[in-house]
This record gives C-alpha cells, structure tokens and sequence, in this order.
C-alpha cells in the first residue's frame, strides 16, 4: 500500500477542477499562516531572506495548490476505494468459509444436500465478480496517483517560494483566512 503522502501527491493532479477548491482543505476548514499546504512548508522564505536562486513564481505556486487540492480529493477517492474492495474481500472471504463448511457436511447421496450446497455457489461467485470488477478502478486511481504526484513533486517541491506569495494565491483561491 503507498503511504498517505504518495497517495496525497498522486490525487492532486487528477482532478484540477474548481469544485476541488471549494473542499478547502482537510476538515473543510481555509489555511492560515501557521498553516500552509503540507508540501509548500518548509519551502517559505520570508521576503528580506538573502536567498540568489530560482523561487517559485505566483502562477506556479497557483498550479501547485490546485494539484495539492485535487490530489487531496483524489486520496479521498483512493481511500473509498480501499474501503470498497477491503469490505468486499471480507464478504468473499466469509462466503468461503460458509462453502468450506458447507462442502464438509454434504451428503453426496442426497440429492437435496447437494441442491442445498450447490445453492450457495452463484451468490459467491456474484461476490467474487463484484471484488474482481472493483479492483481495476482501484488500480487506476493508484497509477493516477503515483503519476500525479511524481508530477507534483518535480514542479512544486523543487523550489522555495516566498511566503507571502503563498498567502497572496490561497487568498486568491479562497483559501487563506
């Protein structure tokens, strides 16, 4: 399983669509100074720091909480996801047990034993093909994701940024406050 930042970095670039924005951040609530995007942190300089390299632009900084914002909502789906098909694997696992103990007690002789066991297969199968068909878009999300944040994380975490530019794009996006 990725870990919770592969997962957050993955989704932002998946969905970059207004309604994103509108989500804030985790908790619904806006940022703060003391609060900046996880993966901007650490990056801030402060305006006055002596600092001769490359900084990231306004416009970048914008692409970046965007992407940060969607990656958020797309580890929400991920997170569904998983709940999904751990939910499913759970239901087929226990229809397996009641077939094992099924198949332990039929009477081979008796042809309503074996109408009776043979009962319980189509709802299994029905479960496995629910589990089976949940894993491909499962796997989709996933590799959205890791591109996603591989994306991200070239872009948007190579280069510092001035702080109060940062506040200047969350208050542009709604965001900040």
């Amino acid at each position: 399983m990725l870990s919770r930042r592969t997962v957050v970095f993955a989704l932002i670039g998946a969905l970059i669509v207004p309604p994103a924005l509108a989500r804030r951040r985790r908790g619904g609530r806006k940022y703060n100074e003391d609060d900046l995007p996880p993966r901007f942190r650490g990056g801030g300089l402060r305006r006055g720091v002596d600092y001769s390299g490359r900084t990231m632009t306004r416009a970048e900084l914008e692409r970046c909480v965007i992407q940060q914002e969607s990656l958020d909502q797309l580890e929400s789906d991920l997170l569904s996801s998983q709940a999904e098909i751990s939910r499913l694997e759970a239901e087929v696992k226990a229809s397996e047990r009641r077939i094992e103990t099924a198949a332990a007690r039929v009477d081979n002789y008796s042809q309503a034993s074996v109408d009776a066991f043979n009962s319980l297969l189509p709802p299994h199968d029905q479960l496995v093909k629910r589990y089976n068909s949940s894993l491909p878009r499962h796997n989709q999300l996933v590799a959205q994701q890791s591109s996603i944040v591989q994306a991200f994380n070239k872009e948007c975490t190579a280069h510092p940024y001035y702080v109060d530019d940062m506040i200047y794009v969350l208050k542009k996006l709604g965001l900040y406050g």
